[in-house]
Order: structure tokens, then C-alpha cells, then sequence
């Protein structure tokens, strides 16, 4: 799974950019909540209203970012939001309801953002969820379990969609000086693959193991019309 050639060219990784903000691209799914100075939850506004795509996350509404980086919401319709930070939203959004309700804010989330960890075991993959903004590389193998026994640490794969195109990136985390990329941040899509240590003993014995049983049959038919004659 996700061999490459010998003589295949990993791209180069940008190092600890665990403190980026992740930017509102289309199709991002977020949950919006609008709250008064109190505390209290606008549940009209929450709740209702808005003709773009909704979806129920967890006993609350989450609005889809269309394709041209607009969402639609109660009261304030479409909104284009598309390339702001989380806060950047949340501050935008606040100023629009604050012309309805006084001493208003909001808190805007992602729901959709995860990245696939393979750990190594067995082949077995993983989505982990990006419930916050800035989850490491290491961060996330950790949440995926970890890697597992028969994984190499030298040798983890990064598979990211950037400007159209799918870069590769290799990483060596078995050693002291891997932290540097471990620290980095995942991006939403990301594919993050621990190779397996190599089992050569156990792979010959499962190739040779037919050949194996086809011998012993042979033998035991051969004592078996050997001792009838």
C-alpha cells in the first residue's frame, strides 16, 4: 500500500506550522451558535431560518459553505466568508447580529475536517476527526492509536492535496531530531501512512507453506501405498 520507486522524490515539508489558522474553503461544514452577553442561546437563530444546506451535527445545526465560499444564514442570509480564520468569522458574524441583538457573540466550529491515519497495523486505517485548529502530525497518529508494533517510525508518509496536486511527504520520527516535522500541523484530506517493518521470515514461510503442505500430502500418500504393497 502506497509503495513508491527507489528512485521516487519526496516533497520538502513546512516545519512547525502547528500555529497556523486553517482558512473557510468551500464545502466546509460549521457549526454556528449565536449567544447573548449572558450566555444565553439564541435558539431562533440557531435553529431556524436560512435556505442553504443545513445538516443536524450533534443535536445542532451546521451550515455548508457553498461552492463559491458563501453560507447562508437566519436572519442575515449569505455571507462570504470564504479564506477567513475561525475568529475572523466569529468576529464578522458577531457584528452582523449585534445590529439585532445587543452584546452578542458567536462561536463557530468545523464539523467536517478530519484527516485518515494507517498506524502500521495490519493495514487497518483510521479517521480522526480535527475537532480544533492546529492538531500536529504526531497529534494525530497518537489519536489513530499510536503506531503500532509493526510499523516503522523512519519511515511515515504524508499524502497532502496542495495547489491541485497530491505532495508526498517522508518523515523520520524515530529519531530525537523527527520533532521538528512532528510538530507540524495537519491539514483537512490529509493521508497519513506509517509503512510496515518489512516481515521476511513470516512472508517465506506464508509463500512456501502450499508447497509445504503439497509435499507432506505427497509423503503420506506415498507411506500409505508403500506399506500396501
Amino acid at each position: 500500500m502506497f509503495q513508491t520507486d527507489s528512485d521516487f522524490v519526496f516533497d520538502e515539508l513546512e516545519q512547525d506550522s502547528s500555529n497556523a489558522d486553517f482558512r473557510i474553503k468551500p464545502n466546509t461544514l460549521l457549526s454556528i451558535n449565536i449567544f447573548t452577553n449572558d450566555g444565553s442561546l439564541l435558539l431562533e437563530y440557531s435553529t431556524g431560518g436560512g435556505e442553504g444546506r443545513r445538516f443536524m451535527i450533534n443535536n445542532s445545526i451546521a451550515y455548508l459553505v457553498d461552492a463559491d465560499g458563501y453560507v447562508n444564514l437566519p436572519i442575515i442570509g449569505k455571507q462570504y466568508i470564504n479564506g477567513m480564520s475561525i475568529r475572523e468569522v466569529q468576529d464578522y458574524l458577531s457584528s452582523l447580529y449585534e445590529e439585532r441583538y445587543n452584546d452578542t457573540f458567536v462561536i463557530v466550529s468545523t464539523e467536517n475536517r478530519r484527516v485518515m491515519v494507517y498506524n502500521g497495523n495490519n493495514g487497518r486505517g483510521q479517521v480522526v476527526p480535527l475537532g480544533y485548529n492546529g492538531i500536529s502530525i504526531i497529534e494525530a497518529i497518537t489519536l489513530a492509536g499510536g503506531i503500532g508494533a509493526s510499523g516503522d517510525a523512519s519511515k511515515v508518509r504524508v499524502f497532502r492535496k496542495k495547489d491541485n496536486k497530491r505532495e508526498v511527504y517522508e518523515l523520520d520520527l524515530s529519531k530525537v531530531e523527527g520533532i521538528k516535522y512532528a510538530n507540524t500541523a495537519v491539514e483537512s484530506g490529509d493521508i497519513i501512512y506509517v509503512q510496515p517493518v518489512p516481515r521476511l521470515g513470516r512472508e517465506i514461510l506464508e509463500n512456501i507453506q502450499p508447497i509445504v503442505s503439497i509435499i507432506s500430502s505427497a509423503s503420506i500418500l506415498y507411506l500409505v501405498f508403500a506399506r500396501a504393497l
